[in-house]
């Protein structure tokens, strides 16, 4: 139990009040408005203290969010019988600041408290504490109680935005978020087909074109893929880093929207993730704590050669050229 602003103020009042009353001979009034607020005040305690009692709560789990996107979470109250509580608020404090959850006047026992912090940067971010509290019915005291939470926030690389025909097209989305060096890693061509509003210029099948006298694009045969492999050196610059984590956390996000796998080798790990490896919340918590390595520090681990290799060398900025 502890004062709020609004209980700092009025123990300021009532200690004003108590110097009046023992400095001036005609006090009767004073007794009054000191008897009331110290009436006022106990009933604040007790009724706080009973409006809290029994009650129970648990910070439901946090699912890894990308950069940049607001992050909801929730507290599951619970409490004994069936009595109404009032104004009960849950706070979450992650880092320096905290945050409460939406005001709710009245909440039952089974009731979900939701709030919402907002975007952080990429990182585990330490949840330092997870309290419900009440400063019903006056406001002058906060009663509350710790609940159990979760111990981080993880918030991974924001993926990039991704075409239409990259979405649809394994090779070209190598290529693009590869470079040139990825071009003639992948699949197959499996046949050329007419040119479509949005398509990537670089896929057009210029011979084919010349013959037919209308332009055509190159498809590719995607039946030998077997999963996304992918080398992340980290030995470069954060700014180029940031860019080589944005593209491995979309093709982790495409590759898990078709259910395929991915194989992620970089300085101290290399782990399969999807249906054949550890699942995607892992790879999520990975990429929001790896860090740089300095010029000097170890190679990535060994890949076969059809590995996407990242950051490329001499890649344009990714984000300018994948965004939509």
């Amino acid at each position: 139990m502890r004062l709020t602003g609004l209980g700092v103020k009025a123990v300021i009042f009532y200690l004003v009040l108590l110097g009046t009353f023992f400095a001036i001979p005609y006090s009767n009034l004073y007794f009054l408005g000191l008897a009331f607020l110290s009436v006022l005040g106990a009933q604040s305690g007790l009724v706080a203290l009973r409006n809290t009692r029994g009650l129970h709560a648990t910070v439901m789990p946090i699912e890894p969010v990308p950069a940049g996107q607001a992050i909801p979470f929730a507290f599951a109250v619970t409490g004994a019988g069936r009595r109404l509580r009032f104004e009960i608020v849950g706070n979450l404090t992650v880092g320096p600041q905290r945050h409460d959850t939406y005001p709710g006047d009245v909440v039952e026992s089974g009731a979900i408290l939701r709030g919402e912090l907002p975007p952080l940067p990429r990182g585990i971010h330490v949840v330092r504490s997870a309290r419900v509290e009440s400063s019903y019915p006056f406001g002058t005291l906060r009663v509350g109680r710790a609940v159990a939470a979760p111990a981080e926030v993880v918030v991974y690389p924001q993926p990039l935005p991704l075409r239409q025909e990259l979405r649809r097209n394994r090779r070209a989305l190598l290529a693009e978020l590869g470079g040139a060096a990825q071009a003639g890693v992948g699949d197959g061509v499996g046949g050329v087909r007419d040119w479509r509003a949005g398509d990537d210029p670089r896929q057009v099948h210029w011979k084919a074109t010349a013959r037919r006298g209308q332009l055509v694009v190159r498809e590719w045969d995607e039946a030998e893929a077997d999963g996304l492999e992918i080398v992340l050196d980290r030995r470069c610059a954060s700014a180029t880093f940031e860019q080589a984590l944005a593209a491995v956390a979309t093709l982790a996000t495409w590759a898990r929207e078709r259910k395929d796998n991915l194989c992620l080798r970089t300085q101290g790990l290399a782990q399969n993730y999807g249906s054949a490896g550890a699942p995607w919340p892992d790879l999520w918590r990975v990429l929001a704590g790896l860090q740089v390595l300095p010029a000097d520090g170890p190679a990535p681990p060994p890949a076969s050669r059809t590995a996407l290799r990242l950051p490329a060398k001499g890649e344009r900025t990714a984000a300018a050229e994948v965004a939509t």
